[in-house]
């Protein structure tokens, strides 16, 4: 579960049931609320089951500020209590759970300024520490988990520019750093996906030419990007997901396989305005 407020800073929170029996509905259903109202904040699943929220904004006279405070939403219970705060206030940022429990904070705004910091939260202490920063402030990149526990971060704006380039971040050393390989075009709002042949797709986005179709493999063996087949239909801030038969879904298209990327329309489960 996702704990954002939208337009309107909200702090409720509601839950999506999924049925046991195929004959009983799924439904939604209030929860408890949040402590805090807040908007464009992170929510992860922690390996206890327990979700973390993180930052968001509230906004000032003139500005939008970021945040500190972070939650503890409990499902068993259904209600959310307080942890551990942020060093830094922001909001649009990413939040990755890492292989050893520990969710990395990266990134977004604060003060309508882009932030390239990082931290860790502990969630057997319920403390944030800083850790190392990325190299460039890379507003709107996609954050992709692998195999070998590192995280790319791969394009971005950094304000003035659609970046082209990509950044590791090492668990064991608590660093970023600038990979040899850049991106074939440069672009922020894209999905990075984790394929079952531990490449990453990176698809779509946009940048100053407008919004792209085009799509990337990124190579941990060989820290390498290079194009792959274009989806049918151009994207940006989409969702995509690695689907159990090694197949990436990218809302309403999927690729064929990920050996040899290709991409086929599928029917979009939302109807058309004004069809039945």
């Amino acid at each position: 579960m996702r704990t954002i407020g939208l337009k309107r800073w909200l702090s409720s929170s509601v839950v999506f049931l999924v049925a046991a029996s195929q004959s009983v509905a799924a439904s939604w259903s209030f929860t408890g609320s949040l402590e805090q109202a807040r908007l464009y904040a992170t929510g992860t699943v922690l390996p206890n089951g327990v979700v973390l929220v993180v930052g968001g904004s509230y906004r000032g006279t003139f500005v939008q500020y970021g945040l500190t405070s972070a939650e503890l939403y409990n499902p068993s219970t259904g209600t959310s209590t307080f942890t551990g705060s942020l060093n830094t206030g922001r909001y649009s940022h990413t939040a990755t759970l890492l292989n050893n429990g520990t969710v990395l904070v990266v990134g977004g705004l604060n003060n309508n300024t882009r932030l390239s910091s990082a931290e860790l939260y502990d969630p057997s202490t319920g403390r944030f520490t800083v850790t190392g920063g990325e190299h460039s402030v890379r507003s709107g990149a996609s954050v992709t988990l692998l195999a070998n526990g590192m995280v790319l971060f791969a394009g971005g704006y950094d304000g003035t520019q659609y970046l082209s380039s990509a950044e590791i971040y090492d668990t064991s050393t608590g660093t970023f750093t600038v990979i040899a390989g850049s991106l074939n075009t440069p672009r922020a709002g894209e999905s990075g996906t984790m394929l079952s042949n531990g490449k990453v797709l990176i698809a779509g986005g946009s940048n100053s030419a407008g919004y792209l179709t085009s799509a990337e493999l990124y190579d941990p063996s060989t820290g390498t990007f290079t194009l792959t087949g274009s989806m049918h239909t151009p994207r940006a801030s989409h969702s995509a997901t690695a689907l159990a038969s090694g197949e990436s879904c990218s809302r309403p298209e999927k690729t064929v396989r990920p050996t040899a990327v290709t991409w086929a329309v599928r029917n979009s489960t939302i109807p058309r305005r004004g069809s039945s």
